[in-house]
Formats: C-alpha cells, structure tokens, sequence
C-alpha cells in the first residue's frame, strides 16, 4: 500500500476519523488507519456510512478493502437526506471474501469502476452535481477497508 499523492486525501487517516458519518442501520469504526463498517439491520433494513469530510464533482478514489460478510455498495455523488436531493446515483454492488483493490473516477456525470472489477462508464443525468463517497452496508455484512485515498475538486 503507497502512501498518499500531493493533491490526495487519505479518508482512513486518524485526522479523517470525525469526517465519517452512519445513517440507518450501520455502524463504523475507524482505528489504526482501517475503517469497518457494519450492517446491523434485520430483514431488508440497510445502512449507509459516509464520508462527510466534503463534497466533489470530479473524483479519482482508490481503495482496498475485504468483505468479512455479506456485500455492500459503493455510491459516487452521494448526498444525506438532509441536502433535499434526490438520491440517484451510480454504484456498484459487491459481494466477496477476498482482497479487492479498486479504483472510482468521476468525471462529469459519469462514474468508472476500475482495478479488480473493470465496468465501463455510466452516465447518470440524475446524478447529484457534487457529492460524497458511501457505502450502503445490507444487514450482518461487515467490511473492512484498508485504503481510501481521493484525489477530488
């Protein structure tokens, strides 16, 4: 794992932990520069962590993560409730128990999922102009991300 870029921001960095935010049923902790997340909810009652730290446009991410359990999604442009936007976004839904390194770039409205899951583009008109990184975490999932680097305006 390389250390961040000029122009980056590690989102796993202790100074990055109160930037990190939950909706619904989940639950995250960030220590020693991982950052877990949890589903707690029953049935179809799904969670949401966040990264509040600010809002972008345009978006280069990497990551590193493994799925304990369950899945989760990966959203691009997101907004809490509480910004009056519609939510509808480009994603992408993971499900696995092994090391996955993946890289997000937004650009525009449209959203590329690269390194070990390589999806072409896909343009969303009802993307959000700005936004930020989430995760919708399913119920018992848990995951465990050991790189979030961005690289944003």
């Amino acid at each position: 794992t390389r250390a961040p870029t000029a122009g980056e921001v590690d989102l796993l960095a202790a100074a990055a932990k109160g930037g990190w935010k939950t909706l619904g049923a989940a639950e995250m902790s960030l220590d020693d520069g991982v950052l877990t997340i949890k589903g707690t909810g029953e049935g179809k009652a799904f969670g949401v962590v966040y990264a509040a730290h600010a809002w972008w446009k345009d978006v280069d991410a990497d990551l590193e993560f493994t799925i304990v359990s369950g899945g989760f999604q990966l959203v691009a442009h997101f907004l809490p409730p509480s910004a009056g936007h519609n939510q509808s976004v480009s994603s992408r839904t993971f499900g696995t128990d092994k090391p996955v390194h993946l890289t997000l770039k937004v650009v525009d409205d449209t959203a590329t999922i690269g390194g070990d899951a390589d999806l072409p583009g896909q343009p969303n008109k009802a993307m959000p102009p700005a936004g930020g990184i989430a995760f919708y975490i399913f119920p018992g999932s848990q995951v465990k991300f050991t790189k979030l680097t961005i690289a944003a305006k």
